[in-house]
């Protein structure tokens, strides 16, 4: 008997070291773990992508501003524009609201050259039609400012133009 009761207790520990395995619901809820763990990670992404496309569209606008305040200071006059430079316009958002396209246009006393129009990367747009010129010889602007977003409106850049020609951006929460 004693013999018998030894080998039943070397069975079940060769039984216990072969079926040290995991089980079906554990394997499962790592499955599900590791799905909720990657679909966060890719929901952030997502997120980081839209606000830097936001951010780079929100630059590349403020550097066409200063790039029209810069000709305006300088009394660039571009070709087709006849007598004096009065001022560079930069009218933002087209002809339909929520429009991507901006363009800078000379205005000069006798004829207007044709304005040059700049896409805003996709994605991004301008949430309503904006206009600021800045007046030739460097005597300031109308002033005003121009939001860039993101097709949804989650991120948001303002750009403040001051009648003295202070540009600056302010990125909203």
């Amino acid at each position: 008997m004693i013999g018998k009761a030894k080998r039943k207790t070397q069975n079940a520990k060769l039984n216990d070291r072969f079926s040290s395995g995991f089980t079906l619901i554990e394997i499962m809820v790592a499955v599900l773990l590791i799905g909720l763990m990657s679909g966060g990670g890719i929901a952030a992404y997502r997120r980081l992508n839209e606000r830097s496309s936001v951010e780079g569209a929100a630059r590349q606008v403020e550097q066409a501003l200063r790039e029209a305040q810069k000709r305006a200071a300088s009394g660039v006059k571009p070709s087709g524009c006849t007598g004096d430079l009065l001022t560079y316009i930069m009218t933002m958002g087209g002809s339909v609201v929520g429009e991507n396209k901006y363009t800078i246009q000379a205005d000069c006393f006798t004829s207007d050259p044709y304005p040059v129009t700049y896409k805003l990367p996709e994605g991004t747009k301008f949430p309503a039609q904006t206009s600021i010129s800045f007046r030739a010889l460097s005597k300031g602007s109308s002033g005003g400012s121009v939001s860039v977003q993101n097709d949804t409106g989650s991120f948001v850049y303002e750009i403040r133009v001051s009648e003295g020609g202070a540009i600056t951006t302010l990125r909203s929460p």
